[in-house]
């Protein structure tokens, strides 16, 4: 067996072990979701209801442990540089950082349309799962209710796309966890996204407190 078409059955596998395992826990009636604020964030969306290049990028991290949850998103326009890395992502998948379009159950894809990268390669058939599954269920929460409080405006939900990377160690394993801490990362992020936060200020007012992990 030639070495790409290992590397295609190894990919094949682990993403239909992922999908089996998504559909598994979307049929499941105990599942159960985070606590979401219903205030509204009054977000000014004129200038990206008019601009088809709108590019806002955010950033966001919660949790702790193996569960740590960060998360990095690019939201915009489909006809702008977002629409573009969105299809290629789609488009281009390889064995161990299979990309999938994210719905809150099966049959049922989020608006916008987001599509979930992972951004460590996924080896087992459990790291697959944890993408499909908890993972995937807490990103779409976190755009639905993004779109529900008013963050990101219904009006725009059938024009922009979400490109969301996601980080998943190897050794998570409370799905609890995975699901809460990502919701809570994909939340700030999105906010933080389309309130272009932080802004040059903040950065600069926390150059002089901020050292590197590897110094503590």
């Amino acid at each position: 067996m030639t070495s790409s078409r290992r590397l295609f059955l190894q990919g094949s596998t682990s993403f239909t072990a992922g999908v089996l395992a998504y559909a598994a826990i979307s049929a499941s009636r105990g599942r159960t979701s985070p606590e979401v604020s219903d205030s509204p964030i009054p977000l000014d969306d004129s200038k990206a209801a008019t601009d088809r290049t709108a590019f806002y990028i955010g950033e966001a991290m919660a949790g702790d442990g193996n569960e740590l949850a960060h998360i990095d998103v690019m939201i915009g326009s489909k006809s702008g540089p977002v629409g573009n890395a969105f299809a290629r992502a789609l488009a281009n998948q390889e064995a161990g950082f299979n990309k999938l379009l994210v719905t809150l159950e099966p049959n049922s894809a989020v608006k916008p349309s987001t599509v979930l990268v992972p951004k460590v390669q996924l080896s087992t058939a459990d790291e697959t799962f944890r993408l499909f599954g908890p993972t995937q269920y807490a990103i779409a929460r976190a755009v639905i209710e993004s779109v529900k409080d008013g963050t990101i405006s219904k009006s725009l939900c059938d024009d922009w796309v979400i490109v969301c990377g996601v980080f998943i160690h190897s050794g998570a394993e409370d799905h609890e966890k995975i699901l809460s801490y990502n919701f809570e990362a994909a939340k700030l992020a999105i906010k933080r996204a389309l309130n272009e936060e932080p802004s040059i200020n903040q950065v600069l007012r926390q150059r002089e407190d901020i050292t590197a992990p590897a110094a503590d």
